[in-house]
């Protein structure tokens, strides 16, 4: 069987990111057990004026990265959004999106 075969066309089921990582990695418990945002936020919250994103022309910190998430996120949360809501997103930016993503997370978390 071919490995177009094998794979079902979903990144949640194909995972095909694991044959980067051994399986001493993988079975490790070295796996932070917190958001992505909790992780972002802990690991550079002595950092705040340092570059988070660098992309292009664009340059965020890390104190308006943060900003920006959680004025995004509480906005979210005004308009009603909830565990299960589908949020359709369309930016024209890189940036942005992360920004809505990492948002939408927060609210959640």
């Amino acid at each position: 069987m071919s490995i177009q075969e094998e794979l079902k066309g979903y990144p949640s089921i194909d995972k095909l990111w694991l044959k980067y990582y051994s399986n001493e990695l993988l079975s490790n418990e070295v796996l932070p057990q917190k958001s992505i945002y909790k992780y972002l936020y802990d690991n550079n919250k002595d950092n705040f004026e340092s570059n988070a994103l660098n992309f292009f022309v664009r340059k965020m910190t890390y104190e308006e990265l943060f900003s920006e998430i959680d004025k995004v996120s509480k906005a979210f949360v005004g308009m009603g959004v909830k565990p299960g809501d589908v949020v359709a997103v369309c930016c024209s930016s890189y940036y942005r999106i992360l920004c809505l993503i990492r948002s939408l997370l927060l609210c959640f978390k």
